[in-house]
């Protein structure tokens, strides 16, 4: 169980991870906004870079600096 506080209202609510449907539907919900997001960039001419925290991140990093570079 993770207790979720709302930062607005301050309403907790408990949350059991372990249920298959909670999980689907934060799934489900994270991917339309990180779609979102990424539409709202692509419109917007806004460089992505996908940076992970359980990989290493230089090489990523070194990649798209060097791609930028050629582009501009």
């Amino acid at each position: 169980m993770v207790a979720l506080e709302d930062a607005e209202s301050g309403e907790t609510l408990l949350v059991d991870t372990t249920d298959e449907q909670v999980r689907k539907a934060y799934r489900l919900l994270t991917e339309k906004k990180f779609e979102q997001r990424l539409s709202t960039f692509k419109a917007a001419h806004i460089d992505y870079l996908d940076i992970r925290t359980d990989t290493p991140y230089i090489d990523t990093m070194l990649k798209f600096f060097r791609m930028r570079e050629k582009r501009l």
